[in-house]
């Protein structure tokens, strides 16, 4: 059986957060169904953090990191940051120009079927190939997305509905399908749901839900078959070509 094939592009293989958390996942599980190949436009450090599976293909577009500028506190060098930004800009415009060459040279090569990019704006509608469905999976909220330019691109993977207005009035004319984030492995120790202390862990911002935690507490469920389901179904609309409309 000949399996459809899945590009999934990452700004950086190489460093530790949670948009390569979500790919390592998420690529772990495809590959079951699908020939899975994910290319990394840039490469800040020598190692791969996290385990993927033997079967995919990693490919680095680079060798080189995106050149970003430091916090600094002390005024005069906050002020020369300021001074320096806009040859930072052009030179990582420059620098992603060249990427977007040795992509466009790559996806010609592989024919993915998808491509699922989990970048800001590398991808934008220019990329929608013939032959190529592109998926743009949204990681961060809206405000960091609102001022790029992703017109023409046609599906839209959020993590929730909170900004899904947002979303819809930017780009009227897209598709959008809900699928949450996933846990690979679900513990097989029992906890005592009696008890009166529950721990979690990560940034304390209003895109994290921890407020949302205190109302889905009493919900225990292996989420992965659902949200993979969910994927599955994606790929099978845009495959034969529905003209959907997830949420309306």
């Amino acid at each position: 059986m000949i399996l459809k094939k899945i590009l999934i592009v990452i700004p950086d293989l190489s460093i530790v957060g949670g948009r390569e958390r979500v790919v390592a996942n998420l690529s772990n599980e495809l590959v079951k169904n699908y020939k899975i190949y994910i290319t990394s436009i840039f490469n800040a450090n020598k190692n791969i953090v996290f385990d993927y599976s033997k079967n995919i293909e990693l490919i680095k577009l680079s060798d080189i990191k995106e050149i970003t500028l430091p916090n600094v506190k002390n005024l005069f060098f906050k002020i020369l940051r300021e001074l320096v930004r806009p040859l930072v800009r052009f030179a990582n415009r420059i620098i992603i120009k060249i990427m977007s060459r040795r992509f466009i040279k790559l996806v010609k090569e592989i024919r993915p079927d998808f491509i699922i990019d989990n970048s800001d704006s590398f991808l934008n509608g220019k990329f929608a190939l013939k032959n190529s469905a592109v998926i743009k999976l949204i990681h961060g909220k809206f405000d960091i997305y609102k001022n790029f330019n992703l017109d023409g691109l046609q599906n839209f993977v959020l993590l929730s509905s909170q900004e899904l207005d947002s979303y819809k009035t930017k780009y009227p004319n897209s598709n959008f399908y809900i699928i949450p984030n996933f846990l690979p492995n679900i513990s097989n120790l029992n906890t005592n749901y009696s008890q009166k202390v529950v721990v979690s862990v990560g940034r304390l911002s209003k895109e994290k839900g921890f407020l949302r935690l205190i109302d889905i507490w009493k919900l225990i469920q292996d989420s992965k078959e659902v949200v993979m389901k969910q994927w599955m179904e994606l790929f099978e609309r845009i495959k034969n070509k529905d003209n959907y409309r997830e949420v309306k």
